[in-house]
Protein backbone atom coordinates (compact mmCIF):
# COMPACT_ATOMS: atom_id res chain seq x y z
CA UNK A 1 0.00 0.00 0.00
CA UNK A 2 1.35 3.42 -0.94
CA UNK A 3 0.59 5.82 1.92
CA UNK A 4 0.60 8.86 -0.37
CA UNK A 5 -2.20 7.36 -2.46
CA UNK A 6 -4.20 6.77 0.72
CA UNK A 7 -3.99 10.37 1.96
CA UNK A 8 -6.48 12.70 0.38
CA UNK A 9 -4.66 15.30 -1.76
CA UNK A 10 -6.40 18.07 0.17
CA UNK A 11 -4.66 16.90 3.36
CA UNK A 12 -1.19 17.42 1.94
CA UNK A 13 0.33 20.86 2.45
CA UNK A 14 2.15 22.38 -0.51
CA UNK A 15 4.64 24.13 1.76
CA UNK A 16 4.79 22.25 5.07
CA UNK A 17 6.53 23.56 8.18
CA UNK A 18 7.43 27.07 7.25
CA UNK A 19 9.30 28.65 10.07
CA UNK A 20 12.64 29.14 11.69
CA UNK A 21 15.17 26.81 13.21
CA UNK A 22 16.28 29.69 15.36
CA UNK A 23 20.06 29.38 15.42
CA UNK A 24 20.02 26.85 12.57
CA UNK A 25 22.21 23.77 12.24
CA UNK A 26 25.13 22.46 10.21
CA UNK A 27 25.39 18.70 9.96
CA UNK A 28 28.08 16.79 8.08
CA UNK A 29 27.44 13.05 8.05
CA UNK A 30 29.44 10.49 6.03
CA UNK A 31 27.97 7.34 7.62
CA UNK A 32 26.03 6.30 4.49
CA UNK A 33 28.31 7.35 1.62
CA UNK A 34 31.86 7.78 3.00
CA UNK A 35 32.24 11.26 1.52
CA UNK A 36 33.73 13.63 4.08
CA UNK A 37 34.07 17.24 2.90
CA UNK A 38 36.00 18.22 6.04
CA UNK A 39 39.77 18.38 6.34
CA UNK A 40 41.19 15.70 8.62
CA UNK A 41 44.77 15.24 9.75
CA UNK A 42 47.02 12.82 11.60
CA UNK A 43 46.37 9.10 11.82
CA UNK A 44 42.88 9.31 10.29
CA UNK A 45 41.32 7.52 7.34
CA UNK A 46 37.90 6.62 6.00
CA UNK A 47 36.96 3.02 6.75
CA UNK A 48 33.96 0.91 5.81
CA UNK A 49 32.31 -1.84 7.78
CA UNK A 50 29.31 -4.08 7.34
CA UNK A 51 26.08 -2.72 8.77
CA UNK A 52 22.70 -4.36 9.27
CA UNK A 53 21.43 -6.37 6.32
CA UNK A 54 24.80 -6.55 4.60
CA UNK A 55 24.99 -2.87 3.63
CA UNK A 56 28.24 -1.01 4.20
CA UNK A 57 28.63 2.02 6.47
CA UNK A 58 31.51 4.49 6.72
CA UNK A 59 33.44 6.20 9.49
CA UNK A 60 36.50 8.37 9.89
CA UNK A 61 38.73 6.24 12.09
CA UNK A 62 41.62 7.43 14.22
CA UNK A 63 44.41 4.93 14.86
CA UNK A 64 46.32 7.64 16.71
CA UNK A 65 46.21 11.40 17.29
CA UNK A 66 44.53 13.48 14.61
CA UNK A 67 41.99 16.20 14.03
CA UNK A 68 38.95 17.31 12.05
CA UNK A 69 38.75 20.92 10.84
CA UNK A 70 35.32 22.50 10.36
CA UNK A 71 33.75 25.97 10.15
CA UNK A 72 30.99 27.40 12.30
CA UNK A 73 29.21 29.72 9.87
CA UNK A 74 27.32 31.49 12.65
CA UNK A 75 28.53 34.64 14.43
CA UNK A 76 28.00 33.03 17.85
CA UNK A 77 29.16 29.92 19.69
CA UNK A 78 27.05 26.83 19.01
CA UNK A 79 26.84 23.40 20.67
CA UNK A 80 29.13 20.87 18.99
CA UNK A 81 28.06 17.24 18.67
CA UNK A 82 29.78 14.25 17.14
CA UNK A 83 28.33 10.91 16.14
CA UNK A 84 30.60 7.93 16.72
CA UNK A 85 30.52 4.15 16.78
CA UNK A 86 30.09 2.40 20.09
CA UNK A 87 29.82 -1.14 21.40
CA UNK A 88 30.17 -3.01 24.69
CA UNK A 89 33.87 -3.49 23.94
CA UNK A 90 36.47 -2.88 21.22
CA UNK A 91 36.78 0.94 21.33
CA UNK A 92 39.43 3.05 23.11
CA UNK A 93 38.97 5.87 25.58
CA UNK A 94 39.60 9.09 23.68
CA UNK A 95 40.44 12.66 24.63
CA UNK A 96 38.57 15.26 22.54
CA UNK A 97 39.72 18.89 22.53
CA UNK A 98 38.02 21.94 21.01
CA UNK A 99 39.10 25.52 21.72
CA UNK A 100 41.54 24.34 24.42
CA UNK A 101 38.76 22.57 26.36
CA UNK A 102 39.08 18.78 26.68
CA UNK A 103 36.82 15.93 27.66
CA UNK A 104 37.45 12.19 27.86
CA UNK A 105 34.92 10.08 26.00
CA UNK A 106 34.35 6.40 26.68
CA UNK A 107 32.62 4.94 23.60
CA UNK A 108 31.72 1.68 25.33
CA UNK A 109 28.05 0.90 25.89
CA UNK A 110 25.89 -2.05 26.87
CA UNK A 111 25.05 -2.81 23.20
CA UNK A 112 26.54 -6.08 21.94
CA UNK A 113 26.67 -4.81 18.35
CA UNK A 114 28.04 -1.65 16.78
CA UNK A 115 25.71 1.31 17.29
CA UNK A 116 26.10 4.96 16.34
CA UNK A 117 25.76 7.37 19.26
CA UNK A 118 25.60 11.19 19.24
CA UNK A 119 26.90 13.35 22.07
CA UNK A 120 27.58 17.00 22.74
CA UNK A 121 31.34 17.33 23.24
CA UNK A 122 31.67 21.11 23.57
CA UNK A 123 31.01 24.38 21.76
CA UNK A 124 32.23 25.63 18.38
CA UNK A 125 33.30 29.26 18.17
CA UNK A 126 32.51 31.33 15.05
CA UNK A 127 34.82 30.59 12.13
CA UNK A 128 37.43 27.85 11.83
CA UNK A 129 37.51 25.17 14.55
CA UNK A 130 39.71 22.15 15.11
CA UNK A 131 38.50 19.05 16.93
CA UNK A 132 41.57 17.22 18.21
CA UNK A 133 41.20 13.48 18.74
CA UNK A 134 43.68 11.58 20.89
CA UNK A 135 43.00 7.89 21.66
CA UNK A 136 44.22 7.16 25.20
CA UNK A 137 44.05 3.35 25.21
CA UNK A 138 44.54 0.61 22.62
CA UNK A 139 41.68 -1.69 21.66
CA UNK A 140 40.66 -3.95 18.79
CA UNK A 141 39.17 -1.09 16.79
CA UNK A 142 40.20 2.55 16.39
CA UNK A 143 37.90 5.40 17.48
CA UNK A 144 35.40 5.94 14.63
CA UNK A 145 33.49 9.20 13.99
CA UNK A 146 30.55 9.27 11.57
CA UNK A 147 29.36 12.91 11.76
CA UNK A 148 30.07 16.42 13.04
CA UNK A 149 27.00 18.46 13.97
CA UNK A 150 26.74 22.14 14.93
CA UNK A 151 23.35 22.88 16.45
CA UNK A 152 22.59 26.57 16.91
CA UNK A 153 18.89 25.69 17.18
CA UNK A 154 19.68 23.57 20.25
CA UNK A 155 20.34 26.76 22.19
CA UNK A 156 16.65 27.62 21.80
CA UNK A 157 15.17 24.14 22.07
CA UNK A 158 17.21 22.32 24.72
CA UNK A 159 17.78 23.12 28.34
CA UNK A 160 20.33 20.37 29.01
CA UNK A 161 23.29 21.77 27.06
CA UNK A 162 26.71 21.23 28.59
CA UNK A 163 28.70 24.34 29.46
CA UNK A 164 32.21 22.79 29.22
CA UNK A 165 33.74 25.71 31.12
Amino acid sequence: MNILKEVAPTQLKKEPRKGSWGGGDQCVNWFMDGRIPLEHTGKSEISSFEGFGGSYKFALQFKGPGSIIFTNEKDFDVPLYISYMTKSENYPLVELTVDDKSITLNPKTWWLRHVMQTKQIGWAKPGRNELKINPKTEWQLPFRITAVNLCGACIDFQDDLESYE
